[in-house]
């Protein structure tokens, strides 16, 4: 279409020609360009969205709902617990401060009151039986409470070793209880579990130690 009417106008005027065909291409590329720029706007929109939605929205992992209220531990890590490949040997004063995002695990207990007055809760860990390759004795478990961006110890650190019955708050046997609360009301507690292979452990120096742990919670209301 933009050949002919070139060819019908050039016997007018050369000038004439050349200002319409110049001023078509470049709208056509105008009219591009702004399409592309649209497209490429909202998809990045889309995306900065995905990014913080997966950042910073905390997963619910386990609700425990009971008459009178309900918790729910919450994280945003990829899992509900902590996970160390190849980990090497450490001291509990090493340990105790390890502060690299994958050698520790952030959660927090959040608790809804509704008719009870009180609920006690327990939070508890797992090994990971398939995932892990070192043994119980081998493994060091410290529990810190935060509030107000201040970390104060409430559990260990001490040799992992689970439980051989069921408590009375609901706590499984195989689980270890490493923290009891009792909440008055509504609220959150924020917790930072960090986990080690024991430097005086005994185990074969040629085969990897893998630690991977399951954060649990157990709820009763009164």
């Amino acid at each position: 279409m933009l050949i002919t009417f070139r060819i019908i106008v050039w016997r007018l005027s050369d000038g004439f020609v050349i200002l319409k065909e110049e001023f078509k291409i470049n709208y056509m590329k105008n009219k591009n360009f702004i399409t592309l720029l649209v497209i490429s706007i909202v998809l990045f929109i889309v995306l900065i969205s995905v990014v913080i939605s997966f950042y910073k929205t905390p997963k619910k992992v386990k609700l425990e709902k009971m008459d009178g209220g309900s918790i729910t531990l919450t994280y945003t890590d990829t899992f509900n617990g902590i996970q160390l490949l190849q980990a090497e040997p450490v001291s509990d004063t090493t340990g105790m401060k390890f502060d690299s995002a994958d050698k520790f695990f952030d959660f927090s207990v959040n608790t809804t009151m509704k008719e009870s007055n009180k609920i006690n809760y327990e939070i508890s860990i797992k090994k990971d039986s398939n995932e892990s390759t070192t043994l119980d004795e081998n493994i060091r478990v410290y529990l810190e409470k935060i509030d107000n961006n201040k970390n104060t110890p409430v559990f260990g650190p001490e040799t992992y070793k689970p439980i051989t019955k069921k408590t009375s708050i609901g706590t499984k046997s195989g689980y270890m209880v490493i923290y009891s609360g009792e909440k008055m009301k509504s609220g959150t507690d924020n917790f930072r579990l960090r986990v080690w292979l024991y430097d005086k452990a005994q185990f074969d120096k040629t085969a990897a130690q893998n630690i991977t742990m399951n954060v649990s919670i157990s709820a009763k209301a009164s």
